[in-house]
């Protein structure tokens, strides 16, 4: 018992440069984004997010600038958080954090951003940042989301926002509240609905867009589609028309497989790779890239 205790210790001393080392890396990634001030009071914030719900602060909206210029605005006690942690931190990969959309990919191959499931935009402003020459269509159907989602883009100029479901056809549709993500306060968080039809006239409606019919509007071809649409995907890859497919550079899709209790991974790899696009996964991602670019 002695022997397996020390074991045991000596494995957590030998983990503890590493651990360090991973902090410094995060805390130094941070800071890079946010300066000094705006990373204490992000690290503060979110210490608070994860270990305590103040019911009297709410979804107070919290003031960000981003490399000291750009000012983007998320709630407390929300997903919000969690969001930018994964989009702009990230994970650690070999000892360094890789936000789950840092991905390498040919800027010469695609001519414009379809960000399907914009949220509150941090995809569509770390893009906007990227690629500025390149027109940027983001739809986010939830209210509150897509009023915050306005408010963040409005000093980019590239950024075409829409408050619009995506569906495998044109249809009305409604937000409906989330089936298991929970806030502390019994709420379901901003980042937990799903979209299904409804009636024209019903309280809640909204047009749902195709994406076929977004591409036609805009007039759109080589696209870098990033699709995170809470479940939606299943019923376009499913039942509707993918000849968009074919205007797409890469596809960046987080399916739900988890939540819908149906096969939509394999349906997905398998109407994607028979249009010649290979495949990779990046954290939650599945990373579709067209093998001729």
């Amino acid at each position: 018992m002695e022997n397996y205790k020390m074991k045991k210790i000596m494995s957590m001393i030998q983990k503890i440069p590493c651990y360090v080392r991973r902090r410094a890396n995060w805390s130094y990634k941070l800071y890079s984004i946010l300066g000094l001030r705006g990373g204490v009071k992000y690290f503060i914030v979110y210490f608070m997010h994860k270990h305590f719900y103040i019911k009297s602060f709410g979804k107070k909206v919290v003031r960000f600038k981003l490399y000291g210029m750009y000012v983007f605005y998320m709630r407390m006690f929300s997903r919000d958080l969690d969001f930018f942690n994964s989009i702009w931190i990230g994970n650690f990969v070999d000892n360094d954090c890789v936000g789950e959309y840092d991905i390498s990919c040919n800027d010469n191959c695609f001519d414009s951003i379809l960000d399907f499931g914009a949220n509150i935009g941090l995809f569509t402003i770390m893009y906007a940042l990227r690629y500025p020459d390149k027109k940027i269509v983001a739809l986010e159907p939830e209210k509150e989301n897509f009023e915050l989602l306005k408010r963040n883009v409005a000093q980019f100029n590239n950024v075409v926002c829409l408050q619009n479901g995506v569906w495998y056809r044109e249809a009305y549709c409604k937000v409906f509240p989330g089936r298991v993500l929970m806030e502390r306060s019994g709420v379901c968080s901003e980042g937990s609905y799903y979209i299904g039809e409804c009636e024209k006239g019903e309280e809640g409606a909204l047009l749902a867009l195709s994406i076929q019919s977004v591409l036609e509007r805009y007039k759109l071809n080589d696209c870098f589609i990033k699709m995170d649409i809470e479940g939606a995907e299943s019923e376009i890859f499913e039942f509707g028309d993918l000849s968009w497919i074919n205007a797409c550079y890469m596809l960046v899709v987080e399916t739900h497989e988890w939540l819908l209790n149906n096969q939509i991974d394999l349906l997905v790899a398998e109407k994607m790779a028979t249009r010649g696009y290979q495949f990779r996964k990046s954290g939650e991602n599945k990373i579709f890239v067209r093998v001729s670019s």
